[in-house]
């Protein structure tokens, strides 16, 4: 969640061979060629059974946003249910507002079932 920049390709690339070692995470790939990205960190939660998935990532290339179809085909909601996931969460730019769009037309909501209020999403970096 930094605003400096990342740690650089090499980092992430050990970082997310780690991951994609464990069922802590998946990544999800749309197209061929690829149009799409979506990376999926997974977690246990109280309030559920069964893991909750975090879209961490979602990139969609030009021509697969053209054709509607990287976001789409990578959208992690039923490919995570399969890896016995219960709920999808993301985070969004408040002012990303074909973003938030895009999200709500599949399915994603920011308010609790049964109110109006949105939610919203605090962090806090800590130190190393």
């Amino acid at each position: 969640m930094s605003t400096t920049r990342g740690p650089g390709a090499r980092v992430l690339a050990a970082r997310l061979t780690r991951l994609l070692a464990t069922d802590r995470a998946l990544a999800l790939i749309a197209g061929d060629p690829p149009a799409g990205l979506a990376l999926v960190a997974c977690r246990p939660d109280v309030w559920h059974d069964r893991p909750v998935a975090l879209l961490d990532e979602l990139h969609v290339a030009p021509q697969g946003a053209a054709r509607k179809s990287g976001r789409r085909s990578c959208a992690p909601s039923g490919r995570t249910t399969e890896h016995g996931r219960e709920l999808v969460e993301t985070n969004v730019d408040g002012d990303d507002v074909a973003a938030r769009h895009s999200y709500e037309r599949h399915g994603y909501v920011n308010h609790e079932p049964g109110r109006n209020e949105q939610l919203l999403f605090y962090y806090r970096e800590l130190g190393a």
